[in-house]
């Protein structure tokens, strides 16, 4: 079985309970990793890690969520996740698929809730996010030309019950994989 950890970026304040890279000795096991939402300020939500609410919560925020099983997953922490199940939140602006459907606020008032790209959010712009489909498996998906409701759209195609928005903009999506090679030494793509 995978298990899956989050670490904390660099450009907010410390203290963190991890350090902000991958350690040597666990980097022999790791498959992905990705950028996970927009800056804490701008995020409107959250941030919680190891039993400590380093950012206060929003209980209705799009929640990226690692359990103690080390499961990641997508939701509302106190509906779909309780906290104290959880080794960390990382909450990013509200979701875009709930139940298996596209938020029809997607097509009302984008712009409001899903970070501005232009009149109506309709202009394609890079953008990832992230979802949980019902039987408990992870989906990340990412593209160059994507307007917030086709990142919605695709992640719902995908099967997600639960999908959210992670990153915007060409500079802020990746998507990194790793495997160890022949030399012992692990490599990213």
């Amino acid at each position: 079985m995978c298990s899956s950890d989050l670490y904390e970026g660099d450009k907010l304040e410390k203290p963190w309970y991890r350090p902000n890279y991958v350690e040597p000795s666990l980097q022999p096991r790791l498959v992905a990793a990705f950028a996970d939402g927009f800056r804490i300020s701008g995020s409107r939500g959250g941030f919680y890690l190891l039993g400590h609410e380093i950012r206060k919560l929003r209980a209705d925020a799009a929640s990226l969520v690692i359990d103690r099983a080390g499961r990641p997953g997508v939701g509302w922490v106190g509906r779909d996740y309780a906290l104290r199940d959880l080794e960390s939140v990382r909450q990013n602006l509200d979701l875009i698929v709930d139940d298996g459907k596209v938020d029809a606020k997607l097509v009302r008032q984008p712009n409001e809730q899903w970070g501005y790209t232009g009149p109506a959010n309709a202009t394609a712009a890079w953008r990832s996010g992230s979802g949980v489909r019902a039987d408990g498996s992870f989906l990340y998906v990412a593209g160059s030309a994507l307007s917030i409701v086709t990142l919605a759209e695709t992640l719902a195609r995908a099967g997600a019950v639960r999908g959210m928005q992670m990153e915007i903009n060409r500079e802020w999506i990746s998507f990194n994989t790793y495997a160890v090679g022949t030399d012992g030494a692990v490599h990213g793509t």
